[in-house]
């Protein structure tokens, strides 16, 4: 009787460690969990972080490359504009010449007729003069 009192007072003490190293093993994993819980709530709060930093460069390169076409679309109207002034002064100016290419064509036949008529009078003149003598 002895000998089964103390083996059920053995099995008690080992069910009781039993159930104190269920307790502890619980109480790991619960540690575990959570830890794990954290960790994960962590990296997800990085990674949140670190996408929105990378949407907010994007978003920034994207606003600086269209700043720089809208500034090279200013430039350019601009440039073409120039271009233009400067095309509408040259076509002018290219009137304005052949206006007085035309004028001096027109003085220069005039010339050319007087001057032949007065050749012409001259020779006339020295033949009278000639024939005079």
């Amino acid at each position: 009787l002895q000998a089964l009192q103390e083996e059920r007072r053995s099995l008690k003490e080992a069910t009781e460690s039993l159930e104190a190293q269920v307790l502890q093993g619980r109480d790991l994993l619960a540690k575990a969990q959570d830890s794990h819980r954290e960790e994960a709530m962590l990296l997800r709060k990085r990674t949140e972080s670190a996408v929105r930093e990378v949407e907010a460069r994007y978003r920034n390169r994207i606003v600086a490359m269209e700043d720089s076409v809208a500034r090279d679309r200013i430039i350019a109207a601009e440039e073409y504009q120039v271009l233009h002034d400067l095309n509408s002064v040259l076509q002018t100016r290219c009137r304005v010449l052949e206006e007085e290419a035309e004028k001096n064509a027109v003085s220069r036949k005039a010339f050319d007729s007087a001057a032949q008529a007065t050749s012409g009078r001259a020779s006339a003149a020295s033949r009278a003069h000639l024939e005079a003598s």
